[in-house]
């Protein structure tokens, strides 16, 4: 047998990588609490996961236009488990409200993962008057944490 014809055959039967790295892309959205008081601030969350080591980037932010951002992380995330690798990248956001509304729109960001484009749902958020939320019927986690907010000013 020849160099080539043994190269061809050994080709033929070895799996190849680039198709065990091939997973499916999961793009998951949600917003926590989906009913907030006028002026308090809810949590957005983007969470985009693929199988193998294919790059995940936005490049579309959210459509915030109906909220102030008031904090945002971003956390790369790469594992491998059991010999199966993932990258991860989980975007949040801290959004205060600034109007009544029963279905304020969050148009989804566009991402794009190893070359191809995606996309989530647009979610919407109800925004009614101060204190007219539902209680929130988690029991506080008690901390030892502190907010301090200042204002400086030079003399």
């Amino acid at each position: 047998m020849s160099a080539l014809a043994l190269l061809l055959t050994l080709s033929v039967l070895t799996p190849s990588p680039a198709h065990a790295s091939d997973g499916d892309v999961r793009v998951d959205i949600n917003l926590s609490p989906e009913v907030v008081e006028l002026g308090a601030t809810f949590t957005y969350t983007v969470v985009a996961a693929v199988r193998g080591n294919k790059t995940i980037r936005m490049v579309e932010e959210p459509d915030f236009s109906a909220f102030s951002v008031v904090g945002r992380s971003q956390m790369p995330q790469f594992t491998i488990r059991n010999g199966v690798s993932e990258r991860r990248l989980t975007l949040q956001y801290r959004l205060r409200t600034r109007r009544r509304g029963d279905a304020l729109p969050i148009k989804p960001p566009t991402l794009v993962v190893g070359g191809a484009r995606y996309s989530g749902e647009t979610l919407t958020i109800r925004v009614v008057e101060r204190g007219k939320a539902p209680k929130n019927k988690v029991a506080p986690v008690k901390t030892d944490a502190a907010f301090v907010s200042m204002d400086l000013s030079p003399k």
